[in-house]
């Protein structure tokens, strides 16, 4: 039992209840968002998501952006960092193809949450600023494409993708793909895109590990 999981008897701190309150606000933030998008993202709908009332949001946060935005660094990109961070080291354990399908459904799902998010805090030049200045550390987007390339040198180096793969320049093509797809997809509507985001997908795993287009020395 962990040291904050409560008897009967027990009450929480005010400590305590301040950090649940907090979490449950970022969290009601990401579904609302996910819900409504960022214009029906009030702080009103945001406290009825999460239980609170809403004068609560203001003793946590200074406005609806800073929710969103603290959402966004607190737990939109931390799960998906440590998903795809840990991508190297899965290198021969499923097949390529399955393995690149998940990569590939993954990224899309976070870039479904991400674009809008970040359309908002990239309007104002402090919203920017703020944000990039909380990418320390070698924190940032560029990090996906170096585990993706990592993950894919892995199974080269296993010979089990096609030889001729340039690891870096293939993963910036799939995840740049997931980005396209998914702008694509809320700009213009999924029924107006040539390709579904399974089509998509299934194309672009059969490109990369396709042997038939393997070149080879005589």
């Amino acid at each position: 039992m962990s040291e904050r999981s409560l008897t009967p008897h027990t009450v929480p701190s005010r400590k305590d209840a301040a950090i649940d309150t907090r979490e449950k606000i970022l969290r009601a933030a990401i579904t609302t968002v996910r819900a409504h998008g960022i214009a029906g993202s009030t702080t009103r709908a945001i406290a009825a998501e999460a239980g609170i009332a809403e004068g609560s949001i203001y003793r946590h946060f200074s406005d609806k952006i800073d929710v969103v935005q603290t959402a966004v660094v607190a737990f939109l990109v931390p799960s998906y960092r440590d998903y795809i961070g840990d991508l190297p080291g899965k290198a021969g354990t499923a097949t390529p193809a399955a393995r690149l399908r998940e990569v590939l459904r993954k990224t899309m799902a976070f870039y479904r949450d991400l674009i809008p998010l970040m359309a908002t805090l990239y309007s104002e030049n402090a919203l920017r600023d703020r944000y990039q200045a909380q990418l320390v550390g070698g924190r940032g987007p560029h990090r996906a494409s170096e585990a993706v390339a990592a993950y894919l040198a892995g199974e080269l180096s296993l010979g089990r993708l096609p030889s001729g793969i340039d690891p870096q320049a293939a993963a910036q093509m799939l995840l740049g793909a997931c980005f396209q797809q998914v702008f694509f997809e809320q700009t213009l509507g999924k029924e107006r895109l040539q390709l579904s985001e399974r089509a998509l997908i299934a194309k672009m795993v059969q490109t990369l590990t396709d042997r038939g287009s393997e070149t080879t020395s005589e």
